[in-house]
Parts: structure tokens; C-alpha cells; sequence
């Protein structure tokens, strides 16, 4: 062998040997960082993804994990065991009452919320119609039938949101209805029957304030709601005081109850208050 070659030969194994020695001397370093220090999550990830490839070169190749296979959404390789990595399924399509078009916008207002869809299914099962009314101002619900009127009475169209609101809160009337949980103005006193038909109507205004937040957060234009303010806040401090939803939601509808009978909301029509005009409703029964 000449002199040539071994000079090289020899040369090719001092780089080998430094290079060694720096991994090594990395390799350390990385080990002590894991040790003495408690990483975040993103440096931990670093710090072994570095480890792996050092490891890698001094021990001779190989593949660390996450090298190979298509990023996810979140950066990092599809997971065929990770759940996560799954899409989320589309939701399931309810069937539509009679009288609502899928491609009409309070019907489509319906859809984009999981409350919306339910109650889609809940009318058509109970074969409760809903007829959206372009010249009529008022709304309300009688013998299976929904009326919703659309005019909003300044010469224009009450937007999706309002209209579908409103669904919400004849819905409840309707279900009422059908569950036969209607006060008996014939059966009940005066007193208890005013305080069930009051209560009938704040659970159906608490509906349409729920249903109102849920679609504005959906994208949908809604404007405030009789009661929400009572509503907000007694929701709001159930859920700060570390009750459940369901329990949050009884306190929000105790407060629009109690907005009924202290004059926040009253008949749009004539301003009267719904403790009077159930009393009236007793006192023509008797």
C-alpha cells in the first residue's frame, strides 16, 4: 500500500472517529436536558426527535418514528390506530316537517345547530306542520300547525334566525300540546292555572333564547330576545357556581319566568301582562 493511501485511509478514520465523538458528546447533552429539565410538551417532542436521529447516525441508520408517512391536520403522520387522526362524521340529517323546503333558509337555519336538527325530527315524528307566512306579522301554534309570520313589520322579511327562533318557541307550545301537559282551565283554579300557562310560556321564550345563542354563534343574524338579559345572567352564574348545563338552563328559565310576572315581558299587542291575560282567559272559562 503506498504512503498516499494510507495517509488517506488514516485520515478517513480520524473524521470518523470525531464525528463519533460529537454525536456522542450530543447524545449526552440531550440525555442531560431530559433528565435535569422538565420540557413542554413541543420541546419533549425536540429533544426525542433529536435523540433518535443522533442515535441513528452512531448507531448506523434507521428510521425514527414519525419519519415516514403523510402529515396530518396537526403536522404529524396519520395515526391508523389514533382515533383522532379520524374525520369528524357529517351530522345525521333529520327528516323535514310538512311545509318546510330544504333549500329555504329557515330551514337551513334549523340545520346548523344539533338542537335545530333535533327538532326538525321531533316535528315531522309528531306530524306538526309548519307554514312560514310571508304577510303575517304575529306567530303562534294551533291544532298541529305552526304558523310563523315573516313580515316584520316594517315592510320587510324577518331574517332566517328570527324566523327559525320562532320555531322554537311554537315548537314548545306544540309539544306541550301533545304530551297533554296544557294548564285545564277547566280543571284548575284560578291561581294554579295562571302560574302554569305563565310557566308554559317562559320555557318556550327560554327555548328561543337558547335557540337564538346557539344560531348566532352558528353565523346566523338574531337580535336580542324578551328576557335574554335574565336569562344570560342567571345562566351564567349556575355555570360560574359549577352547575351542570341542564341545571343552568332551569335557573335561566326560572329568571324569564320571573321576568313575566314583574312586567319585563308583556303581549307585544296591547302591552298587557301574561299573568292578566291568563286571568282573563280563567275568568271568561268561569
Amino acid at each position: 500500500m503506498s504512503r498516499r493511501r494510507l495517509a488517506l485511509d488514516q485520515r478517513g478514520q480520524g473524521t470518523a472517529e470525531y464525528v463519533g465523538i460529537v454525536a456522542f458528546v450530543a447524545l449526552l447533552v440531550v440525555a442531560l436536558l431530559a433528565v435535569t429539565v422538565q420540557l413542554s410538551g413541543e420541546a419533549k417532542d425536540v429533544a426525542s426527535t433529536a435523540y433518535c436521529k443522533i442515535s441513528s447516525t452512531v448507531g448506523g441508520g434507521g428510521s425514527c418514528g414519525g419519519d415516514s408517512g403523510e402529515p396530518g391536520d396537526d403536522g404529524k403522520p396519520d395515526d391508523p390506530d389514533d382515533p383522532t387522526d379520524e374525520p369528524s362524521p357529517e351530522p345525521e340529517q333529520p327528516d323535514l316537517p310538512e311545509g318546510l323546503d330544504p333549500d329555504n333558509e329557515v330551514t337551513q337555519a334549523l340545520l346548523s345547530t344539533p338542537d335545530g336538527r333535533a327538532l326538525l325530527q321531533w316535528l315531522h315524528d309528531n306530524d306538526i306542520e309548519v307554514v312560514l307566512d310571508p304577510d303575517e306579522t304575529a306567530y303562534w301554534y294551533s291544532d298541529g300547525t305552526l304558523t310563523i309570520g315573516m313580515d316584520d313589520g316594517n315592510g320587510g322579511q324577518r331574517t332566517p334566525g328570527e324566523g327559525a327562533v320562532r320555531i322554537f318557541h311554537e315548537a314548545n307550545h306544540a309539544q306541550y300540546d301533545v304530551e297533554d301537559r296544557n294548564a285545564d282551565v277547566d280543571e284548575l283554579d284560578r291561581e294554579t292555572f295562571i302560574r302554569e300557562s305563565v310557566y308554559e310560556d317562559a320555557v318556550a321564550t327560554a327555548e328561543q333564547i337558547r335557540a337564538a345563542r346557539q344560531l348566532r354563534d352558528a353565523g346566523y343574524e338574531v337580535p336580542r330576545q324578551p328576557g335574554e338579559g335574565a336569562y344570560e345572567d342567571a345562566y351564567d352564574d349556575a355555570i360560574a357556581a359549577g352547575k351542570s348545563e341542564a341545571e343552568a338552563f332551569q335557573a335561566a328559565t326560572d329568571a324569564v319566568n320571573e321576568e313575566y310576572y314583574n312586567g319585563g315581558i308583556v303581549q307585544s299587542t296591547d302591552g298587557q301582562s301574561y299573568p292578566d291575560k291568563w286571568g282573563e282567559v280563567w275568568d271568561d272559562a268561569h
